[in-house]
């Protein structure tokens, strides 16, 4: 388990399949870059890491080992003893509840802990549907993921095929390897915008539940605690996040259905609906940097505007988002004199996406930024009033409270670390829409 190498933002949990001694070389099953694609190596100076699935390392009480050869465990008991004498639980279920092609089914009361995979698994293909299903009050503990919601679409599948009606309440999700909450809809071709038909997943209800120690021991590269891709037609209240390796909440991705560029009609944006409310976001970003408590994020052409996007009546705090490797290049700077050195931690976090209104949120003792909004526009406006103008584009941070952040440069606004990319981070900013081609012959904040 590493971070990586240039400022500490991704987890690679890799396999060591060769070690070369003399040359200090480790080699790895799976590449690991610094933004997939890119070639940037993810591995190098600095990176943090700890090695892990060998006998030898065996050095404290409650720790175990495995040897698939023999199929048998060592263990070091918490409590001295025989293991033969001892309660010893060890997980050998997949899936607590599957409720796949369930509907109508209702979870109350229950503890749900030692599974590999999910502690509750609703995970459909194109030929099934889940209508109805509630889970309430349940404590879920120590698996991989807490609730597993996935739909698989297809153009020619019954409509009715979807998940509909799924609510989580009053409920406590916990120690999750992965994730507390994965949703995803997908469809034909890799989910390419031009072939989505419908959203497989609608009418989602998360409120008043406790959701925290998620994402330290992740499966994927990015150790958020819960994950809502394609999201549509969701509502997340009153719940209180903390504890989380990376972004405590990320929202990834819209649908959009145009031949244009941006100034998107509301037809052609296909998700949306979303609320977040009344919720707290606190400790985030406790492993890596260059992240918040709630993230949205896009990804141009099709997939970086939101439609009916509310972020309201939340607070967003004491997220830090320190790594050595990131103080030690020089990164998440507060300036000379200050405190906030390798310090990447923010409350609300907006990058490359747009069609989000945060109204009357709180944000305070956050390492770098209440609010940072990290893209480019093709118009900008900023403000250092409390309150910034409606702009049509419907992409506004309004009447939003910061406390306790460093500010320079503009009022109220902070320059990213970033490089060649031009931003700023202000605490009441109203961008115009994100355009992809000709930003250089375009109004920018720079």
């Amino acid at each position: 388990m590493a971070i990586d190498t240039l400022q500490g933002h991704y987890v690679y949990r890799r396999g060591i399949v060769a070690h070369d001694v003399p040359a200090g070389r480790i080699t790895v099953d799976r590449i690991c870059e610094h933004d997939g694609g890119t070639g940037n190596p993810g591995l190098g100076w600095g990176s943090k890491y700890y090695v892990e699935g060998k006998p030898n390392l065996l050095d404290a009480p409650g720790e175990w080992w495995y040897d698939p050869s023999s199929k048998h465990i060592y263990l070091w008991p918490r409590t001295p003893g025989n293991p033969a004498n001892l309660d010893i639980e060890i997980s050998r279920s997949d899936n607590g509840f599957n409720l796949r092609n369930r509907s109508y089914t209702t979870l109350d009361g229950l503890a749900i802990e030692l599974f590999n995979d999910s502690a509750v698994f609703q995970g459909n293909w194109e030929t099934h549907k889940s209508y109805g299903n509630t889970l309430r009050n349940l404590d879920l503990r120590y698996a991989n993921w807490g609730v597993y919601l996935e739909q698989s679409v297809a153009a020619d599948a019954p409509a009715g095929n979807v998940i509909d009606g799924f609510t989580l309440e009053d409920s406590e999700i916990a120690y999750m390897d992965s994730l507390a909450i994965r949703l995803i809809d997908w469809w034909e071709d890799g989910a390419d915008p031009d072939r989505f038909s419908r959203s497989g997943i609608r009418n989602t209800s998360i409120r008043n539940n406790e959701l925290h120690h998620l994402g330290f021991r992740t499966d994927g590269d990015n150790a958020v605690g819960l994950s809502f891709s394609f999201a549509n037609q969701l509502r997340f209240e009153g719940n209180h996040l903390h504890h989380v390796a990376h972004n405590g909440v990320q929202f990834s991705q819209s649908v959009i259905q145009s031949n244009k560029e941006y100034g998107f009609d509301p037809a052609e944006i296909k998700t949306g609906d979303i609320l977040v409310k009344d919720n707290i976001f606190e400790k985030a970003c406790q492993l890596t940097t260059d992240c918040g408590g709630l993230k949205i994020w896009g990804s141009p052409p099709d997939n970086h505007v939101f439609r009916n996007f509310l972020v309201t009546g939340n607070i967003f705090r004491d997220t830090y988002g320190w790594t050595y490797v990131s103080e030690k290049r020089g990164r998440w700077m507060g300036g000379e004199g200050s405190a906030v050195r390798g310090l990447g931690g923010f409350g609300l976090y907006v990058d490359h996406a747009s069609g989000i209104h945060a109204y009357r949120n709180i944000a305070y003792n956050n390492a770098y930024t209440g609010y940072m909004v990290y893209g480019r526009w093709r118009t900008a406006r900023w403000s250092t009033s409390t309150t910034c103008g409606k702009l049509a584009v419907r992409h506004e941070l309004r009447r939003g409270t910061v406390r306790h952040t460093r500010r320079g440069g503009y009022p109220g606004a902070e320059q990213h670390p970033g490089g060649q990319r031009r931003l700023w981070s202000i605490p009441q900013l109203c961008p115009g829409p994100h355009r992809q081609h000709d930003h250089r012959s375009q109004p920018v904040l720079q």
